[in-house]
């Protein structure tokens, strides 16, 4: 269901994700103590593939480890995301 690539991550990662009919879903982003740093994407996405690139700048990410959740429909799917200094 969801992707996260490259990962370990630079400046840049790519979450790709597939949906199987259109639905509202939520892309957020933690850190390692489960805090919120910003949600990435919270809208309609119609069925299909679908990527985007972000920037860790953008969210003055340091080296370290965080957590990519997105909601779809009530679920929830989670991935580790290591970025790299």
């Amino acid at each position: 269901m969801l992707q996260l690539y490259p990962n370990p991550a630079g400046n840049e990662f790519v979450i790709a994700y597939e949906m199987d009919k259109t639905e509202t879903v939520k892309v957020e982003l933690f850190n390692m103590l489960g805090e919120s740093i910003g949600t990435l994407l919270d809208g309609t996405q119609t069925q299909g593939k679908h990527s985007q690139r972000f920037r860790s700048s953008d969210y003055n990410l340091q080296a370290g480890v965080y957590f990519i959740k997105i909601m779809v429909n009530g679920k929830a799917f989670s991935e580790k995301l290591v970025v790299n200094g």
